[in-house]
């Protein structure tokens, strides 16, 4: 029985309407969506890791500033994958088994070699990599799309101004690590079909650092310059080279500023064709938060949760991977677009080491 104290005659309207608002009716509280941030924490893959995780957590906060009707869970797993792909697809299952169905990552091209099978046999699952430069895992399935870019593109720009620039005999210091020898494989093939020769090659182990056998079995062949596709390792390279008092021309597939840090004088005149990190207000915002200079990961982390965002807030019966195919995303670089393979399409830009410094190069 209600007490009329409770409920005096004056409120009987508003019992009502409480009534039928929220006794009656459904009365349903949105869950968070929740995001598998599988991504490298560790090891010399980290910054790229890290980047795309300061990317995914400035796009949280400013979507929550603007009053963002989706709430976002992050779960992370570190797949250190900068030697093998093994622990990303430990990491994977982690996620999976937390009830992650939507996944950023991973970092690099060892993992994405090994979770694009996986992934692609998941019926129920999208994945959005802001960093491997590999077609390897976008070509895997539909529910897998790229916010880098492919690498081949922009080495094959290298191997082209390698060879303008007068250079007919080059050797390459590369690894066995899985993104290294693409991009070997990619420029050895765009600088043999120009008229060039690739005179010596050398490829370690992933994660080797005692280089001086290989370098020193590199320039027995007197080469007139060097192509450099190991990425964590190539400031012990150039050092090693200005060692033996190397004096040709240098190409590497891509150096970042914490990379250069370690070997500026080393790196002096090396040219390198990649795709540049976001600039104008989202660098800018980005500094701000982190004090760290925004990289084409922190791009690519922040853009994944934007498209993300967009494609689970649209009304309709698609399914998420078709409303990402067919969406407009706005994020870090401006208008997102992918193309038929669901990668990114972006152009890379040719840069130079130059006193100390990244500059764009020009013939």
């Amino acid at each position: 029985m209600i007490d009329k104290y409770f409920f005096p005659r004056a409120n009987f309207k508003f019992v009502a309407l409480f009534w039928s608002l929220f006794i009656q009716a459904p009365f349903v509280i949105a869950e968070p969506v929740k995001i598998g941030a599988m991504l490298c924490l560790t090891g010399s893959c980290a910054s790229d890791g890290q980047a795309a995780l300061n990317g995914m957590n400035l796009a949280i906060k400013e979507l929550k500033l603007k009053g963002n009707p989706v709430e976002f869970e992050l779960l992370i797993q570190d797949t250190a994958e900068a030697i093998s792909g093994a622990l990303a697809v430990t990491a994977y299952k982690a996620l999976y088994s937390s009830g992650a169905r939507i996944f950023v990552g991973p970092t690099w091209s060892s993992a994405g070699q090994a979770l694009a099978p996986i992934l692609a046999r998941a019926s129920d699952v999208v994945a959005l990599t802001p960093s491997v430069g590999s077609p390897i895992f976008h070509l895997a399935g539909d529910n897998l799309f790229n916010l880098r870019g492919v690498d081949e593109q922009a080495i094959k720009q290298t191997a082209q101004i390698a060879w303008s620039l007068g250079v007919h005999r080059i050797a390459i210091f590369g690894s066995q690590q899985t993104w290294s020898a693409e991009q070997t494989e990619s420029f050895e093939r765009e600088f043999v079909s120009l008229g060039g020769e690739v005179v010596s090659k050398v490829e370690p182990l992933p994660g080797e650092t005692d280089l001086k056998s290989f370098t020193l079995k590199l320039l027995l062949a007197q080469p007139e310059a060097v192509f450099i596709s190991v990425f964590a390792e190539s400031p012990i390279v150039v050092k090693e080279l200005a060692a033996r008092k190397y004096q040709g021309k240098k190409f590497v597939a891509a150096v970042l500023p914490f990379l250069l840090d370690q070997a500026k004088s080393e790196f002096e005149g090396t040219i390198f064709n990649t795709f540049a990190p976001p600039g104008g207000e989202f660098a800018q915002r980005y500094k701000r938060e982190f004090g760290v200079e925004a990289l084409v990961a922190s791009g690519g982390g922040y853009d994944a949760l934007m498209v993300v965002n967009t494609a689970v807030s649209q009304q309709g019966n698609l399914s998420l991977r078709d409303k990402i195919k067919a969406g407009k995303f706005n994020g870090a670089y401006g208008e997102v677009k992918f193309d038929s393979n669901r990668c990114i399409i972006r152009q890379p830009v040719a840069l130079k080491i130059e006193r100390g410094g990244i500059v764009r190069f020009t013939e």
